[in-house]
């Protein structure tokens, strides 16, 4: 069974965070695990190592924007702060960062006047 497109986000993503943020061997499996239950933890394993060989620039840009926007959310007080270790809730900050994508790739129509200039 392939991937989807949203499994390798998932996995990319996730792995480059538990990486940063929990470290350990092991716990960031079962931690993806818990995103993907139709996975087998071999499959989940396997295609997270291919995907950082393959998509290390990626993985390099999306740390560094996720960093800059949990920053930026943290000064503000729209994210709770993070909690490295076991405690790392991989499933609300990959939440809360892909909603941040979303709403930032959307213009308010009022921004478009100012884009013609």
């Amino acid at each position: 069974m392939n991937f989807t497109p949203e499994e390798d986000k998932i996995l990319y993503q996730g792995a480059a965070l538990l990486g940063k943020y929990v470290g350990g061997h092991g716990t960031r499996w079962s931690m993806i695990k818990a995103l993907l239950p139709e996975r087998t933890d071999v499959t989940i394993k396997k295609r997270s190592i291919l995907l950082e060989t393959k998509m290390k620039s990626e993985i390099t840009q999306f740390l560094i924007s996720f960093e800059s926007r949990y920053g930026g959310a943290r000064r503000e007080g729209t994210v709770k702060e993070i909690k490295a270790g076991p405690a790392f809730d991989l499933r609300y900050y990959l939440n809360w960062y892909n909603s941040k994508v979303s709403e930032d790739t959307v213009q308010p129509p009022t921004a478009q006047k100012y884009l013609k200039r």
